[in-house]
This record gives structure tokens, sequence and C-alpha cells, in this order.
């Protein structure tokens, strides 16, 4: 290609450098690693995670036998299971974060 001084649409040819290595390595994946956190051990949150859905569970049940149909119960039913399920997804995103924490330190 001609390159004009004047026309500042050309480009003068530039080789473009070889590639060095066309494949893409994979990453190696590393067994998972013992989980050591700086703040509660993971035996402490399970346990706090097992007794928030204890509780849950026995408000569900005790409200579904003992208590009267009204509005109340139902709201309390509904925020024990919004409360179960906010634990169980907390429970996950906070390990799924720690896993990642501690792979990258390493």
């Amino acid at each position: 290609m001609a390159v004009d001084p004047n026309d500042p649409t050309t480009q003068p040819d530039i080789p473009l450098p070889p590639i060095q290595n066309p494949v893409v390595q994979p990453i190696p994946v590393q067994p998972t690693m013992p989980l050591s956190a700086e703040g509660p051990s993971w035996k402490i949150r399970k346990r706090i995670v097992y007794l928030t859905l204890l509780f849950c569970a026995l408000i569900i049940t005790y409200v579904t036998y003992k208590g009267a149909d009204t509005r109340l119960n139902e709201t309390i039913i509904q925020f024990s299971y919004m409360l179960g399920a906010s634990t169980i997804g907390s429970f996950i995103f906070g390990a799924v974060w720690h896993d990642s924490s501690v792979n990258r330190q390493q």
C-alpha cells in the first residue's frame, strides 16, 4: 500500500510481530486448602447457621400447629422462611468469598 503523506486516512504497512504462543495454557487447579480465617472458625459459623435454621423451623412448626389463622402469624412464617433463606445464601456467599480470598493470597 502506498502511503500518501497528504492523506491522513492512509497508514503505512506495519508488519505484525509473530504470535509467540497461540495456545492458551490452562491454569493448574490446586487442591482445596484447609480453611483458616482470622475471624471465627468455620465450626462456629456452621453452628450459628444450624441454630438459626433450627430457630426458623421451630417458629414455623409452632405457628403452624398452635397459632391462630391470622395475618400476624402468616407474616411471622413468611419472615422465618426469609431468615432461613438469607442465612443459607449468606453462608454460601461468605464461603465462596473466603475461598476466593485464600486462593488469591497464595
